[in-house]
């Protein structure tokens, strides 16, 4: 180990330097490289003993170090639980001169893998960690400070290095550089480079170009004047691994980001010298997951987890059926990235359109008990929800119960120009009431205001996927049932298949049940009006941006993956007469699919909106399913329903 003296600081206005060596994997400080699931932490602007008392309570390492401020000392530090595959023996120091770093470095025979200097008055002082540098980790490393780019550029020539950390720090008025560097020779090269200057547009710019990831970031000036120095090494081929980065956010932005990737933090600058918010490097941390998961079924585990990842999913649930047996029970990510609340399986999750699949029930269950045919017209079968005439439309005449089911009502919602289920605001104010207006005032200013589009039992384009049909379902079901449409389905459909946690959600985020995720839209997308009057005025699109309340019927419940899975397996009437059947169902914040095939039932939840970019994003959602239920070569013999709290079906 070499370990190298102060240099003299010369001025230097190099923009951008680089190095380049052998396209081989990067196998060195491993903690910014591993990807396999692990127990991580980040702190901010923390004193040292409070970062002591942390790693201590959490049995973590370091795996990068900021200096916050230097008066008062704060830090702030990304932590990983240093147990296998990520345990490694390390030490970390602060308050050290160079003399003391080289001494620490020679007691623990060891070699620094971050650095931060910081200046004590007028005195320099590091921050360092160590680990290590013996066995199949050793490798032969250099650390440098007061430098300029061009001194480092040749130092890296020098010992056919590559830099690992890289700090920049003001002294006397200039500018100056601390950095690690590694043998870049052998079985450990890789491709890299460094570029420093760099503005944030510059730093995308690089990494596309190399089809790289960044190792390390530092961070000077603000605003305009906001520059980057960065580290890269590739990102391609076997050495390919998912991260991120993100700059000018808060400390609580960047972990709710990293809890929404399933990643973990292992860069962090600090707001410094001017600077908004913090900057930080992410990369993946596998993927949380709770309840009965694996084995047989780690197909299915890769293939919802690579859906998740792509898409910036936090959480999902999933349930597979087989016979009549639960064999499957998974949960993945977070139900909360705010909290850090994990997803479990029988956590609940707005269902969106499967509603619809238990509306069908219902109106089949009261046909089974003569309440109804579905061949009755359905203005016969609405009783006190049917509005007053006179009616826009004289073909509202010639609609039927099944016209409503098979969404050939004659509602063109593209043709129409509005979804009334997604219109609640307008109609609100068109009829003179309070917003959001509910279903029922939906049917009356439908009714009343809006021309068919076509012929009822016609219909053959996708846009008459009819919401606003399966509403007046709804209140059929009301109306000839004997009890309101949730307390009809809940007693005759799912009561006595034993699932009793399924209900009518809430639109604000105020009104969340227990064991109920929270819904994310895309990261950093706008608030928007709520449709709701009074506070909070604005809102994010899943919490308040529509009126849950009034889709009952076609969207508005909520259970979980076990739970439909369940009802698909069971119901009895089944929604759809009997034989195989999937539907979908998508809100801001929620995207869901129910699949049965013969005696298997796969479902999965997630508390984001499907944005896949594939040509048809449903498609590839069902491809989703089917190719999870396929992954599965080997059915296990156990049955879980007991487990998560289902007992045996009633009796007919």
């Amino acid at each position: 180990m070499t370990l190298a003296r102060k240099l003299a600081a010369c001025a230097s206005a190099a923009a951008i330097a680089t190095a380049g060596a052998a396209w081989a994997q990067e196998k060195v400080v491993s903690e910014r490289t591993l990807t396999q699931q692990t127990d991580w932490q980040q702190y901010h602007n923390v004193s040292a003993e409070q970062l002591k008392g942390f790693i201590d309570a959490n049995n973590s390492r370091i795996v990068d170090l900021d200096v916050n401020s230097a008066s008062p000392l704060r830090f702030s530090a990304a932590l990983v639980a240093n147990k296998a595959p990520h345990a490694s023996g390390w030490w970390w120091y602060y308050g050290l001169t160079e003399a003391q770093v080289n001494a620490k470095l020679q007691e623990n025979n060891a070699r620094l893998t971050d650095i931060d200097p910081y200046l004590d008055g007028n005195n320099l002082r590091f921050a360092v960690v160590m680990k290590p540098n013996t066995g199949a980790d050793a490798t032969g490393w250099w650390w440098y400070f007061a430098q300029t780019p061009a001194q480092l550029s040749a130092k890296l020539d020098e010992h056919k290095a590559r830099l690992i950390d890289l700090e920049r720090y003001t002294v006397g008025g200039q500018t100056r550089f601390a950095a690690i560097m590694v043998s870049n020779q052998g079985a450990k090269a890789t491709g890299w480079w460094w570029y420093h200057g760099q503005t944030a547009a510059e730093v995308t710019q690089r990494i596309d170009t190399h089809k790289a990831r960044l190792l390390d970031i530092e961070r000077q000036g603000a605003g305009a004047n906001e520059r980057y120095d960065i580290v890269l090494v590739p990102n391609t081929g076997s050495s390919a691994i998912g991260w991120w980065w993100y700059r000018g956010v808060s400390a609580q932005v960047l972990l709710e980001q990293a809890r929404r990737h399933g990643a973990r933090l292992v860069d962090i600058e600090p707001p410094k010298g001017g600077a908004s918010g913090y900057a930080g490097v992410l990369i993946d941390n596998g993927m949380v997951k709770n309840g009965d998961c694996g084995g047989a079924f780690a197909g299915v585990d890769k293939r919802i987890t690579d859906w998740m990842k792509a898409q910036e999913i936090p959480g999902g649930s999933a349930a597979i059926v087989k016979g009549d047996k639960l064999v499957y029970a998974c949960a993945f990510g977070y139900a909360d990235i705010a909290t850090g609340r994990e997803t479990k399986p029988k956590d609940l999750f707005r269902i969106a359109s499967i509603a619809k699949p238990l509306t069908s029930a219902a109106i089949r269950k009261l046909e089974a008990d003569g309440k109804l045919a579905r061949t009755d017209k359905m203005l016969d079968r609405l009783g006190s929800f049917k509005p007053d005439e006179p009616y826009e439309d004289d073909k509202l005449d010639d609609i039927t119960i099944q016209h409503l089911l098979d969404h050939k009502g004659g509602w063109n919602w593209k043709k129409m120009g509005f979804d009334p289920m997604f219109y609640t605001e307008q109609t609100a104010a068109a009829l003179g009431t309070t917003p959001p207006s509910t279903c029922t005032q939906n049917i009356r200013y439908v009714f009343q205001n809006v021309k068919l589009s076509f012929t009822p039992g016609g219909g053959i384009d996708k846009n008459d996927y009819s919401n606003f049909g399966y509403c007046i379902l709804g209140r059929i079901v009301h109306a000839n049932g004997g009890m309101t449409y949730e307390n009809y389905v809940k007693q005759k459909i799912l009561d006595p298949v034993r699932v009793t946690d399924m209900r009518i959600g809430k639109s604000l985020a105020s009104g969340r049940f227990p064991g109920e995720v929270q819904y994310y839209d895309v990261p950093f997308r706008s608030d928007v009006d709520s449709v709701f009057a009074g506070e909070p005025e604005k809102v994010q699109p899943p919490d308040g941006g529509f009126y849950l309340e009034a889709m009952d019927a076609h969207g508005g419940w909520i259970g979980s993956s076990l739970d439909i899975a369940r009802f698909a397996r069971f119901a009895d009437p089944a929604p759809y007469g009997g034989g195989n059947w999937s539907h979908q169902g998508g809100l801001p914040g929620t995207s869901t699919i129910v699949s049965r095939s013969g005696d298997e039932v796969i479902a999965i939840y997630f508390n984001s909106q499907n944005r896949s970019t594939a040509a048809d994003p449903a498609v590839a959602f069902a491809n989703l399913a089917s190719d999870a239920r396929a992954s599965v070569t080997r059915w296990p013999g156990s049955d879980l329903w007991g487990k998560y709290g289902y007992g045996p079906r009633r009796a007919k």
